[in-house]
């Protein structure tokens, strides 16, 4: 039996740190890989909030309101409400179930233990103090504290560009992006699932609303976090937040990674989005 394990380490390489998280899961990986089933027949298929559910069928159709899917082998007709087959036969359209969320990260801690950068990016000093992002792994920062070079080159501020000397091969220089700072705040505590905290009746609306979770019916807009018991056992859990972060034993918003002492950090924003 697999366990759940988060890793957490950091290697030092000169004025860099790399930090690494990993949350494992079973079932299948999603497109976006932040998104996997925790049934191994499951069929991951798009939401539509842009993230990923779970049909409960191996090779399922994804139907087009991105709601509900179909058996392997039918065809959606979402205004009937039905999955047809060519034969005739028809069968009910299918709700598709909540994906588990987890991140992996591997994150760039600059010198300054203050801020980070994503992925495949390099920590160099800016011209205004403090640290912005190269976008280039283990680049060259060059001393106007504005540019960088890929690895291998040299920076050539008189015509700001980047030399490979071997080869005499020349590329525009790259500009730095700025840091994301660290910041952490305290993990959320998982919620009670519906039939726990309701001392009435659950309506057809809650009901109807409710994201599936294992056993659990969790509260609309909440996250289904699969984890594992203190004897290995899977466990479900509802994350009172939508699109949240699922860690061991607790849950962070959208955005924020599982950190120490059960703790949510801020994940470094990558240049694309900074630019939006």
């Amino acid at each position: 039996m697999r366990n759940l394990l988060l890793i957490l380490f950091a290697v030092s390489a000169g004025a860099t740190s790399y930090r690494n998280v990993f949350l494992p899961q079973e079932g299948p990986i999603c497109s976006d890989p932040r998104y996997r089933c925790q049934d191994e027949d499951a069929t991951c298929c798009q939401t539509p909030q842009g993230d990923y559910g779970c049909c409960p069928m191996k090779n399922a159709v994804c139907c087009e309101d991105k709601i509900h899917c179909c058996p392997h082998g039918t065809t959606c007709d979402v205004e009937e409400g039905t999955c047809n087959h060519a034969s005739g036969h028809r069968l009910p359209l299918q709700k598709k179930k909540a994906s588990q969320k987890h991140d992996v990260k591997l994150e760039v801690e600059c010198a300054d233990k203050k801020s980070k950068c994503p992925s495949g990016t390099t920590c160099c000093l800016m011209s205004m103090g403090g640290y912005g992002c190269c976008p280039l792994p283990k680049a060259v920062c060059c001393e106007d504290r504005m540019h960088c070079c890929p690895d291998g080159t040299r920076c050539d501020s008189s015509g700001q560009r980047c030399i490979q000397d071997e080869t005499n091969h020349v590329t525009p220089w790259f500009t730095k992006f700025p840091s994301t700072p660290i910041r952490r705040k305290p993990g959320i505590k998982f919620s009670k699932d519906l039939i726990e905290d309701s001392s009435e009746t659950i309506s057809d609306e809650q009901e109807d609303d409710a994201v599936i979770c294992g056993m659990v019916r969790c509260p609309s807009g909440s996250t289904c976090c699969a984890t594992r018991g203190l004897f290995g056992q899977k466990t479900f859990s509802c994350c009172p937040l939508a699109h949240g972060t699922c860690c061991h034993g607790y849950c962070c918003p959208a955005g924020y990674w599982c950190s120490a002492g059960k703790t949510c950090e801020k994940r470094a924003l990558t240049k694309a989005e900074l630019e939006f």
